[in-house]
């Protein structure tokens, strides 16, 4: 019989959590105040050069500002939304410099089919 996954650590209850910073109203006053917020959230990585990754247009300032304040790194990952046929603002997936497509397996639930996700 395999073993059951070991569990993660304990949440920290002095940490927000995510859905706690995701439903508020009043989420962030600007893109640096998200990124403060959310090193709050990563301080356990802090001191432990952590890479993070920024999708240009807005997130590049951001992640500099973040891996700063961890005592890591960031790099830029170049992606390009894939957008719902119908709705050009919908992203149902995303590909990357390499060509790599990532689809999400609930893409059906935004009303698409298969032959949309294969064009």
């Amino acid at each position: 019989m395999a073993a059951a996954p070991a569990a993660g650590p304990a949440p920290d209850p002095t940490r927000p959590s995510a859905p706690s910073l995701l439903h508020r109203p009043d989420r962030f006053e600007d893109r640096q105040d998200a990124a403060r917020q959310l090193v709050r959230c990563l301080q356990a990585y802090a001191g432990q050069r952590p890479v993070v990754l920024a999708i240009p247009r807005g997130a590049v300032a951001m992640a500099a500002s973040m891996a700063t304040a961890l005592g890591g790194e960031f790099d830029v990952v170049l992606v390009r939304k894939l957008r719902a046929p119908w709705q050009p603002e919908l992203a149902v997936g995303a590909v990357d410099e390499t060509g790599w497509v990532y689809l999400p397996d609930d893409g059906h639930r935004h009303g698409l089919t298969d032959e949309d996700l294969a064009s």
